[in-house]
């Protein structure tokens, strides 16, 4: 009798300790929003509630909040990058549904001899939307204003004074807007300091 009581002591105390870690790592994924820590909660407390079954022992309460918090926190982690996933591809669709209209919107004007304002804000949105700046591309980029004055010589011109928002959320970036002309104009970098 002795021992029978030891042993379901032993398994009681395994499946409480599988229900505290079920507990804390659902908890901790529910928080920070991680699938892998809610999913690890969810099969520890399956695990408990198996053990405990088994072993004819109470399924402590951590255990079942283990499960709970482990499945909630799955599902709305998935819904998070669901969302996540559909935001990100309605602003590559918004992003290159403005590039075409641009395109269209400058047809020839690149190819003329001299830039004037319009068609240098044109372009320097145009390459602000296909390559982001400093090489990081965002398709969520907003708040365009180009006030800035335009010089220019022959083969060269300076755009000053261009601005616009990674995304909402984010501060105005102001830069200089670099273009070279080829057989057609064309924007050679967005730079923050003077263009070269």
């Amino acid at each position: 009798a002795h021992a029978s009581q030891q042993e379901a002591g032993a398994h009681r105390a395994r499946v409480e300790a599988l229900g505290t870690k079920a507990l804390a790592a659902s908890a901790a994924g529910l928080v920070i929003c991680c699938a892998p820590a809610s999913v690890v909660g969810l099969v520890l407390g399956l695990k408990a509630r198996s053990a405990a079954a088994s072993r004819g022992v109470p399924l402590p309460t951590r255990a079942t909040l283990g499960i709970v918090l482990g499945a909630l926190g799955t599902i709305l982690t998935a819904c998070a990058y669901v969302f996540g996933f559909i935001a990100s591809e309605r602003d590559r669709a918004a992003n290159d549904a403005r590039i075409v209209a641009i395109e269209a919107q400058l047809g020839d004007q690149p190819r003329r001899a001299r830039l004037d304002n319009a068609t240098a804000c044109a372009l320097a949105e145009l390459h602000a939307r296909r390559t982001g700046l400093n090489g990081k591309s965002t398709t969520s980029l907003e708040r365009f204003e180009c006030p800035g004055a335009l010089t220019q010589d022959d083969a060269r011109a300076t755009l000053e004074d261009f601005t616009f928002a990674p995304s909402s959320s984010k501060p105005l970036v102001r830069v200089n807007v670099c273009f070279k002309r080829g057989d057609r104009w064309f924007v050679t970098e967005l730079s923050t300091s003077a263009c070269p």
